[in-house]
């Protein structure tokens, strides 16, 4: 969203810290997302990165699918969609969630290994399953591809051993990377693809859908490739990977979805010179919603002041309220030379913020007390 004078005056007494969302932005997204890899492509968006009610809700009533990794997230959106809209797309899931998510009649579940197929078999009979393959994450802010994917070696003898488990083999899935830089990697992810459904067709299993993950990056602070020269390597690579085949195609954007549709409004409640260097502590940290600047990820900031040629700027380091020395937000940024009270406006601020309260639907271990009183 664009931080306008206007907006920065509505919402002027709300108390800090606080999120904007801005749903004309989320169906932006989605439309342009659309727009740009094929008209019959099937969103599911993944509901890990941001999952408000208004998120959903507005993604919902545009036609969106949604990509879930617990009973908790499903939850969320099982009273927006039906379930034929939902992808269960963890490769590692909890038992007890793929039992109810069964029961409520979700069909589409990932996997990647041996295991997720006994499970499957055991409380997802006859459903439509798809393999999670290891691809290339080079180039992506947050490689994905240790802890999950199923090596080329390893895919068509999974693919075997689910279709005489009682399971459907339906389709493949990779990811390239959390915010992936190298459109590269769209293109090699679907060779791969090709090469697994190939072999496997040599074995009479018929893969009819496609799914192409997430990984589409946003704009931050350094140039990202556009989410048309992105969709322009996909159609391209289909064209020549999957000639002439009708696939069901589907895409579980996250970041891209949400994450220039909020901005994180904070305060300056402290500052203080520390050998040498200037630092701003902001009544929002890394604890708070910024867990990604904590692996160095940097947000673009702005201030109330920006425009004001009459305040100096100087360079300081920006950290959470919190007593942790974790607790730092970006270092050496130039900025207008803040008092206690001036605002302070983290953009692109929607995706994996406020999610991380209870990430990926999973709840924090209950406390059970033993001992004396």
């Amino acid at each position: 969203m664009i931080l306008t004078a206007e907006i920065i005056e509505r919402f002027k007494a709300t108390p800090t810290p606080f999120f904007i969302i801005d749903r004309d932005v989320v169906r932006k997204n989605y439309e342009r997302i659309k727009r740009n890899f094929n008209r019959d492509i099937e969103i599911f968006y993944s509901v890990k990165t941001n999952d408000h009610t208004e998120v959903l809700r507005t993604l919902a009533s545009i036609g969106s699918s949604f990509d879930v990794a617990s009973w908790g997230e499903i939850e969320k959106v099982k009273d927006l969609v039906p379930s034929s809209k939902i992808a269960f797309s963890s490769p590692v899931k909890v038992p007890d969630h793929i039992k109810k998510a069964y029961e409520l009649g979700v069909r589409l579940f990932a996997f990647d290994s041996e295991e997720e197929i006994q499970k499957l078999s055991r409380l997802a009979p006859k459903s439509n399953i798809y393999l999670r393959l290891h691809v290339d994450n080079h180039g992506s802010e947050w490689p994905l591809n240790d802890k999950y994917g199923a090596s080329i070696a390893e895919a068509v003898p999974l693919l075997i051993k689910a279709k005489y488990h009682s399971l459907i083999p339906y389709g493949l899935t990779f990811h390239v990377g959390s915010q992936c830089l190298r459109v590269e990697n769209w293109q090699k992810a679907i060779k791969v693809c090709a090469d697994v459904a190939f072999k496997a067709s040599g074995e009479k299993i018929d893969l009819s859908m496609l799914n192409l993950g997430g990984g589409i990056p946003v704009r931050y602070i350094k140039n990202v490739p556009s989410i048309e020269e992105i969709g322009e390597v996909g159609r391209q690579s289909l064209d020549e990977y999957f000639p002439n085949q009708k696939l069901r195609l589907l895409i579980e954007p996250g970041r891209s979805i949400a994450a220039n549709a909020s901005v994180l409004i904070t305060s300056v409640i402290g500052r203080a010179n520390r050998n040498g260097k200037n630092w701003l502590y902001l009544d929002a940290g890394v604890f708070h919603g910024l867990m990604e600047a904590y692996e160095k990820f940097k947000f673009e900031i702005k201030t109330e002041k920006d425009n004001d040629l009459s305040v100096d700027k100087k360079r300081f380091n920006l950290s959470g309220p919190t007593c942790d020395s974790l607790d730092k937000i970006i270092e050496d940024v130039l900025l207008p030379d803040l008092a206690v009270g001036d605002r302070v406006y983290i953009l692109n601020a929607g995706a994996y913020t406020n999610s991380y309260q209870n990430y990926n639907g999973f709840n924090y271990p209950e406390v059970v007390v033993t001992g004396a009183k």
